[in-house]
């Protein structure tokens, strides 16, 4: 018996698979052998020079399909993950630095909770994201909730989110949304949103607030005309305010 029917002999005795049937033509075995799901596989074992066994072509098929498999399991969970668990792709995409991904699902994410904690996150990361039009509608939504100053100002106590460098909770949340207005072409309403976050009070404590953060975005875009406009609002609202 030569060298390569004592190797497949071998493999056989020591996997005990018994029930495999052999058929020998020239330099090539068939092996018939049952399958996991009771049908008959046959794979052709041949020899080269050697007497070593080819099993390029199976090896390749099997690897194929296993991939095939893995990436159909990915898919699904891919699919399961964003429709019912959008929490564990905002973490994902976070982890991955993958600012647009994380935004969008964070918007998801408020969507199916419906809490002013998710809802703010998603602002902010939809601004950061430069997801303007997100950051807008959220923003406003946010604003308008009833919870929104209760949110801000314990926000403001606790210690990992404070003031910080004279910048409110509302104020910083009013001018994110502000500034995404004016980014949308909704400019009128940008100013309304900003300087409803102001009073006469808190304006000259807070020197950074909504209005600067506005300002800011249209000093950017080198918008002359609408830096006049907030600079007459300026005067009209606040002619009794040392600035």
């Amino acid at each position: 018996m030569n060298i390569f029917l004592k190797r497949l002999l071998f493999f056989c005795f020591c996997d005990k698979m018994s029930k495999i049937k052999f058929e020998s033509t020239g330099d090539c075995v068939t092996a018939h052998f049952p399958s996991l799901f009771d049908f008959t596989k046959t794979v052709c074992f041949c020899a080269n020079g050697n007497g070593e066994i080819i099993l390029g072509k199976l090896i390749a098929k099997t690897a194929a399909i296993t991939f095939a498999c893995i990436l159909v399991v990915a898919l699904v969970l891919f699919g399961i993950f964003s429709l019912f668990i959008p929490s564990v792709m905002v973490s994902l995409t976070d982890q991955l630095g993958m600012e647009g991904p994380c935004a969008s699902y964070s918007v998801a994410q408020y969507k199916k909770t419906g809490k002013i904690d998710d809802l703010a996150v998603a602002v902010e990361r939809s601004y950061f994201a430069m997801h303007y039009d997100d950051a807008a509608e959220c923003g406003e939504e946010l604003l308008q909730n009833n919870d929104f100053a209760k949110y801000c100002t314990d926000r403001d106590a606790s210690s990992s989110s404070g003031i910080i460098q004279n910048l409110s909770s509302m104020q910083y949340f009013s001018g994110i949304v502000a500034e995404s207005q004016y980014r949308v072409g909704k400019g009128d309403l940008a100013i309304d949103t900003a300087f409803s976050a102001l009073d006469e009070i808190e304006f000259p404590r807070f020197l950074n607030n909504a209005v600067v953060y506005l300002g800011t975005a249209a000093v950017d875009e080198g918008d002359a005309a609408y830096c006049e406009q907030i600079l007459s609002r300026l005067e009209q609202e606040y002619a009794q305010v040392e600035l």
